[in-house]
């Protein structure tokens, strides 16, 4: 069981790995499905906030780490043209992004949460409100790391960005700790209010 664990973890299991991990429930209900692609882990919402942030810091979700004392702040993306911001109203936006984690039986292992809040006012993105990790279902086996990304670039250009990562670990009572995976996302706003992104489940 051991070493199919680590194949798991190394990314060279094969099926038969799968299949034998499977003929323990308790162990294959804790264990990573890496057959699922990757496009299938990963949703994402945004939430219009009108003239305001949408959360005070005592309204953020549990265990939300929106500690800035890491963040690496980077130059604005340049503008093609001009990068004067404009004067029309500032509105609020917030996004959120969400990667999944679920089970050789088909349970989530985690679901961890990469958010931001930004204002923007129709051809400029004028400030960063909260950024934040965090997250919302986790089994008991998964260990809750540190942060080992977070950048930033400033904002008054038509587009910006905020790239988190975090570090998890896999540990099974049984078995010791035998993954580390670092769920990531990048998000990219605009002076619009739209928004794209990149991610990984680690």
């Amino acid at each position: 069981m051991t070493a199919a664990l680590q194949r798991v973890a190394d990314g060279t299991w094969t099926q038969a790995d799968l299949d034998y991990i499977k003929t323990d429930p308790t162990i294959a209900d804790q264990v990573p499905d890496p057959s699922i692609p990757e496009s299938n882990l990963v949703t994402e919402k945004t939430v219009a906030t009108a003239g305001e942030q949408h959360l005070t810091a005592d309204e953020l979700p549990s265990g939300a780490d929106y500690d800035a004392s890491d963040e690496v702040i980077l130059p604005a993306v340049p503008d093609e043209g001009s990068s004067t911001v404009g004067r029309a109203t500032t509105t609020w936006n917030e996004v959120d992004v969400w990667v999944k984690k679920y089970s050789l039986l088909g349970s989530t292992i985690f679901t961890w949460h990469h958010v931001v809040n930004f204002a923007y006012n129709g051809s400029h993105v004028t400030s960063w409100g909260y950024r934040y990790d965090y997250l919302s279902q986790q089994q008991g086996m998964v260990q809750v790391k540190e942060r080992t990304t977070n950048q930033t670039t400033s904002t008054g250009t038509s587009s910006a960005y905020n790239l988190m990562q975090r570090h998890l670990q896999y540990c099974i009572a049984k078995y010791g700790c035998y993954a580390d995976v670092y769920p990531w996302s990048k998000i990219t706003v605009k002076g619009s209010g739209g928004y794209s992104y990149k991610y990984g489940s680690g």
